[in-house]
């Protein structure tokens, strides 16, 4: 994409991918820059000032009204995890790894492999008692 621009930034590559379809819905071409960085490190995302959604210079001003004035909930990417086994509480977040030993076994697949470790089970923590337990298959 020639003269493109950023017109906004996200710190997940779900939310990136949601406001760039939504664009698209409108009719403006956009590209989400950095994705596949993020994709193998989401570390990184900071690290590089998060996830660049990029339009035409000539799209610029009407994809940036149309991101400002959506409504929350056109641009909603949240996956529900379910509630605590404990506590039955709704707001519990995501851990990227549980263990030391998991985020060494996912350095070293990058390191030895050049891909990363896929993993189709989560550690949750409930925000409300501290609960921590695994799931398997969700969100993947």
């Amino acid at each position: 994409m020639s003269h493109a621009v950023p017109i906004a930034t996200f710190s997940s590559l779900p939310e990136a991918q949601v406001a760039k379809t939504f664009l698209s819905s409108h009719g403006i071409d956009s590209l989400v820059m950095d994705e596949h960085t993020v994709g193998m490190n989401v570390w990184l995302t900071q690290a590089i000032g998060g996830i660049r959604l990029m339009v035409h210079v000539d799209d610029s001003i009407q994809a940036h009204q149309l991101l400002s004035e959506a409504d929350a909930n056109e641009l909603e990417t949240e996956v529900s995890w379910g509630s605590c086994p404990r506590c039955d509480a709704e707001e519990v977040e995501v851990l990227p790894y549980s263990t030391m030993g998991q985020a060494l076994t996912a350095t070293a697949t990058v390191a030895l492999t050049g891909m990363p470790m896929m993993s189709s089970t989560h550690s949750l923590r409930c925000n409300e008692c501290g609960h921590n337990w695994q799931l398997a298959g969700k969100g993947s």
